[in-house]
């Protein structure tokens, strides 16, 4: 049995070019209200993981400023 191969170059492309579409027409502030949004709703592990490091960072009840 070949191993199987895994080009990581051509899986990043591919992701890259998905965002790309998904964000086409956003402008930079449209674009990081978007980002932040699906990163305070997201289920997935990214999602996840960057609530959990946000909470550990932030005192609690302290106010959120985001750049």
């Amino acid at each position: 049995m070949q191993p199987q191969t895994f080009d990581c170059v051509r899986l990043k492309d591919e992701i890259q070019a998905r965002m790309a579409q998904a964000y086409r027409g956003l402008d930079d502030e449209a674009r990081r209200s978007r980002i932040m949004r699906e990163l305070e709703e997201g289920d997935d592990p990214v999602s996840r993981k960057w609530r959990l490091l946000t909470r550990e960072r932030v005192p609690a009840g302290a106010p959120v400023t985001r750049a």
